[in-house]
């Protein structure tokens, strides 16, 4: 659109605005008001769940069991963490966690008995304020290990399995040999996979529960069959002629990790490489290639196929096309994850891939999955994006209807694996139009899928089109691509919505790689993200579980500015035990009688510290962004007050679970806006940023590197919002280039 003609600006950030981080602590909280009545029970539940989980242990000739702990809600918060009670010296080892306040804790004989003598009878302040941390101690049991079902068909090809990570080398020794001997004693087969788990199979399902009874077992999940929610029929006599490529256009490519694209004539120009891991006899048919060459025709052509229903501007891309998955061949969750790694491997490349497929029972527990974590290693070992969709709700009808009242109560409309996976980017779908569909144009599709993720985690974060259906899941009012004989066919589903998003994520990767930036995952994912939020209106935090941060726009709506708004780029690198203090440019048009008069929008997107022996706690580092004014006080001294997102206020909001759910806390992605139509007082204002490390987590070598776009606008049209910003940075003697020219993006 020609009103985005001003670049977006990148800041320098200057070392000198790095400043100590103010020491935290102060005297310890006690949660209890009768500390001796409490060291009893406590103590009490200790003995009792030593003695089970070291028996379970012992049988398997481990020298270590697993304990729960679990803490009082109010004592979630690092600072309140009893690491001193259960890790000194001679004492056992946190070696993970399952839901939000629930640690795991190996114990010995000798460490467990250590940790006892504390709990009844340690007097220091730390020690006694770490036992009132404790709401109850209970073991690790085999209803922990799983919540399927042993009888459950999914089963079928196998059980995935994690171990206890212990955090020592003899030990984690001595469960892999645990497992290796009950193989043997169960004639099953273990075969070790990437990230550290192992594939069972040949285990009958009477040999699950043994295997769930292995101390040294963390987690089995079933290695399930994946699906794809297939497009109809082809049209009788509609073929659809793609354009070829021009040559003297420079195009982005995409990753397509699907069915594989059937040889269309049409599509074969776009289609730069081509990979199948997927051997069959007899060969498999056209029709198992039928979700690939739909999703590759919309990445070739999506704007000329669906030119009535499409109202953005969406620019074809390359493929490469990979076939990882066939319905035929029922593929499962660990061949799709080999294969995805292999694909890696061998297009390095590809910086975008799209994922549109994956299992079909939805996210309810309070860990992430395990393809999600298996994506999440492979992305961040890579240094790539995944666009994955967020799955579809089609069975049984009716369909959700938007409002969707108490639709969903029982979650059957929640995301399913791997639309978790924390470093990709999620992708729901909205309806195009009214026309036989269940619900209005740009409302939630009927069948797309809500978050959140675990701990909270907003999925999707974005949504596009993917098709209209109505209520009884009938796509008369889908989108238009390919079939594998070349005609045109309709679909409706997220699963193509998510290329769409992936298309434009790819194009922002070669417009800022051309342009001399440095694009990464997490600039991309801010990028996508805030180009949501720009062009969305506020949502509930109800609706945004549907919508995510709302529809991306094109590539020049993405990367510049009009003249009524201002953004600004931030890319830092926080070490521990510091933060950053930027000066930051306030347009003189929204300073009004000495207070700030417009609206502020701050996406933060950073690639977090990961440990998946953590459940829930996941996410191993927090980056913190505030933005405000700097004000004189009665003190005589100058503070600064947070106003984006707005400093907690009140006993309820400073409860860990609370910034977690409301507050993002923990979350790589966060997004904030608000807007001041009253003004707040004060013309100098900072952008800060610092980082902070879950209790026990190591620090890394590297200091945290994070990006922050923030944008700038005014309450009311035609104000000069960008030329004033810029004269404000000049005032500021900050340096800065643009993110992308005009020209650039032409180019």
């Amino acid at each position: 659109m020609e009103k985005y003609k001003n670049p977006a600006l990148v800041v320098n950030h200057l070392p000198k605005e790095l400043r100590p981080k103010p020491a935290g602590g102060g005297n310890r909280k006690h949660f209890v008001t009768d500390l001796d009545a409490h060291r009893q029970d406590v103590a009490l539940e200790w003995e009792a769940a030593v003695t089970n989980v070291l028996a379970r242990a012992e049988s398997a000739s481990l020298t270590r069991g697993v304990l729960k702990i679990e803490l009082n809600r109010e004592a979630l918060a690092k600072s309140h963490r009893p690491m001193y009670l259960l890790e000194q010296s001679g004492r056992n080892r946190v070696i993970g966690g399952t839901s939000i306040g629930t640690l795991l804790v190996s114990v010995s004989r000798s460490s467990s008995q250590t940790t006892l003598d504390s709990i009844r009878s340690n007097t220091t302040k730390n020690g006694e304020a770490d036992v009132t941390t404790i709401r109850a101690v209970r073991p690790f049991e085999v209803a922990d290990v799983t919540a399927v079902p042993f009888e459950d068909v999914r089963y079928k090809k196998g059980v995935l399995t994690r171990l206890f990570d212990f955090d020592d080398a003899v030990i984690n020794e001595e469960a892999r040999r645990s497992l290796f001997a009950w193989a043997v004693h169960k004639n099953a087969q273990v075969k070790p996979l990437r990230g550290g788990s192992y594939l069972v199979t040949k285990a009958r399902p009477a040999d699950l529960v043994s295997l769930c009874e292995l101390a040294a077992v963390r987690e089995v999940t079933p290695n399930a069959v994946i699906d794809a929610h297939p497009p109809g029929a082809a049209i009788p006599n509609k073929v659809f002629k793609i354009a070829p490529p021009d040559g003297a256009k420079r195009y982005a490519t995409v990753g397509l990790l699907d069915s594989g694209c059937y040889p269309v004539p049409a599509l074969q120009p776009w289609i730069v490489a081509q990979s199948n891991a997927i051997a069959m006899t007899p060969a498999a048919p056209a029709s198992d290639y039928s979700h690939g060459t739909f999703i590759a025709g919309l990445l070739a052509s999506a704007a000329q196929l669906n030119s009535q229903a499409f109202e953005l501007p969406l620019e074809p891309v390359r493929i490469v096309d990979v076939r990882a998955f066939s319905r035929k061949e029922k593929t499962t969750v660990s061949d799709f994850l080999a294969r995805v790694g292999d694909a890696l491997r061998d297009f390095p490349q590809v910086h975008v891939w799209s994922i549109s497929i994956g299992l079909d029972v939805p996210l309810t527990g309070p860990e992430f999955s395990q393809m999600a974590r298996d994506l999440d290693e492979l992305a961040g070992t890579y240094g790539v994006l995944f666009v994955v969709a967020a799955g579809n709700d089609l069975d049984p009808t009716p369909l959700r209807p938007w409002p969707p009242a108490s639709y969903g109560a029982d979650d059957r409309d929640r995301i399913t694996a791997p639309a978790d996976s924390m470093r990709s980017l999620t992708v729901g779908s909205i309806a195009h139009g009214d026309v036989a569909s269940g619900v209005k144009k740009n409302e939630p599709a009927p069948y797309s899928r809500r978050g959140p993720a675990a701990a909270a985690v907003p999925k999707p974060e974005v949504v596009h089109y993917g098709g209209n259906c109505t209520l009884d899941n009938q796509s008369a009012g889908g989108i238009s691509s390919i079939a594998p004989n070349g005609n045109v066919c309709i679909g409706h589903g997220t699963s193509y919505a998510a290329p769409l998003v992936a298309s434009l994520a790819a194009q922002m990767w070669e417009v800022l790689a051309a342009s001399g930036n440095n694009p990464t995952p997490s600039l991309v994912k801010a990028l996508i993200v805030h180009s949501a939020v720009i062009n969305s209106p506020p949502r509930s935090a109800d609706h945004q579980r549907y919508y995510g941060f709302g529809l991306p726009f094109g590539i020049s709506e993405s990367l510049m500015c009009t003249d009524d708004m201002f953004t600004t780029f931030h890319t830092v690198a926080i070490p521990q035990g510091r933060e950053i203090h930027h000066a930051f440019p306030v347009p003189h048009c929204l300073l009004v009688d000495g207070k700030f008069v417009g609206e502020i929008i701050i996406t933060l997107c950073y690639p977090p510290v990961l440990n998946g022996a953590n459940g829930a706690e996941y996410c191993r580092s927090n980056v913190a962004v505030s933005m405000g004014p700097l004000q004189l006080k009665r003190d005589g001294k100058v503070h600064f007050t947070g106003c984006v997102p707005p400093d907690p206020k009140g006993k309820a909001n400073a409860i860990e679970s609370a910034l977690i759910e409301h507050g993002m806390k923990w979350n790589p992605l966060k997004v904030y806006r608000k807007r001041f139509p009253r003004g707040v007082a004060g013309t100098d204002w900072e952008l800060r940023f610092d980082v902070l490390y879950r209790a026990g987590e190591p620090i890394p070598a590297s200091p945290q590197v994070v990006h922050a776009i923030v944008t700038l606008r005014g309450l009311e049209d035609g104000m000069p919002v960008y030329r004033d910003g810029v004269r404000a940075l000049a005032k500021l003697k900050h340096q800065t280039t643009a993110l992308v020219t005009p020209t650039q993006l032409r180019v």
